[in-house]
């Protein structure tokens, strides 16, 4: 917990684990606000299960796309629009969709979240440094 905020951590990666992952948010906070922080695991994975993740974050209200984490693998090999793409496709269900940097996310979820809120960060990339670093320097306002 951030102030307030409850914070998990998941390694979900996969679209199948981040909508159970979602839904197990939802079912403990059913009117909570729930921010999907999601950093996508290998542009491989990602393109190939599109939009199968554009419909995973159906329980999310805010999603906040981060990076793309790529390992073993050349990202310049892939269409630089991947992340842009999942936003669009989100978007048919839920506006409230963005893409964010690192830095960014740790600048600007302290002064977007608020108490009772719930921040779920999903991936199996570094993205759960983004929590440790607002954990250490932010104030949730």
């Amino acid at each position: 917990m951030i102030d307030n905020v409850e914070w998990y951590e998941d390694y979900a990666h996969h679209p199948t684990e981040i909508q159970y992952t979602l839904e197990g948010a939802r079912e403990l906070y059913p009117e909570a606000k729930i921010w999907a922080l999601f950093q996508p695991h290998q542009a491989t994975r990602f393109e190939c299960f599109l939009d199968d993740f554009a419909n995973s974050f159906a329980n999310a209200n805010e999603v906040l796309v981060l990076p793309i984490y790529s390992v073993r693998e050349d990202e310049w090999a892939f269409p630089s629009d991947l992340r842009q793409q999942l936003v669009r496709e989100i978007r048919r269900t839920n506006p409230s969709t963005r893409l964010i940097e690192f830095d960014a996310a740790i600048h600007d979820l302290p002064q977007w979240i608020r108490p009772g809120d719930v921040v779920v960060s999903l991936g199996a990339g570094n993205n759960d440094e983004i929590g440790k670093q607002i954990a250490r320097t932010g104030v949730i306002v």
